[in-house]
């Protein structure tokens, strides 16, 4: 029996760390980059930084991707944040349509049970913290849906075009 997941009438191309070879892997730029060159979804790789923050980064250390030094674990959210990293909370916030497959780079219960209550947490608002102007496909679904016309005013683009671009797709 296939799973849901991959029900497709076409094989799924999924952005590996969001298409790596092509913008800083694991990234929103990376992941904004994969969806607008058509992937179905993305696939990226999580870890936990010292204050037990579900963030997005394939590496255990740093050094390679990032000017920070040292092992993921041995940074709080904010640090890693400000490095580029993305908490995976943001990610799922921002991709909320394409397939999302979630690689634990640590096996541990700590980091499992911290991701799979990320996942599970009730849908958060429509609206984006990005500080972009909406896009054609939001301002054509805020005139039909009373959530959009909120996201329209709030001169935000609502969180299934965020990355496509201007034109919205």
């Amino acid at each position: 029996m296939r799973h849901p997941f991959f029900v497709s009438p076409r094989p799924l191309v999924f952005a590996h760390r969001g298409g790596g070879a092509l913008a800083p892997e694991n990234t929103i730029a990376a992941f904004d980059n994969g969806l607008a060159l058509g992937a179905d979804g993305l696939e990226l790789d999580v870890h936990l930084s010292r204050d037990g923050v579900v963030v997005v980064h394939h590496d255990r250390l740093l050094d390679r991707t990032t000017a920070l030094r040292g092992p993921v674990a041995a940074q709080t959210a904010d640090a890693l944040r400000r490095a580029d990293v993305p908490t995976l909370a943001e990610v799922l916030t921002r991709y909320r349509d394409p397939r999302i497959i979630i690689e634990l780079k640590v096996n541990t219960m700590a980091l499992a049970a911290a991701t799979i209550e990320v996942v599970r947490r009730p849908t958060r608002s429509i609206a984006s913290g990005s500080d972009r102007s909406g896009c054609a496909s939001c301002a054509r679904r805020a005139r039909s849906s009373r959530r959009w016309r909120r996201a329209a005013r709030a001169r935000r683009c609502a969180g299934r075009c965020i990355g496509r671009g201007a034109a919205g797709r």
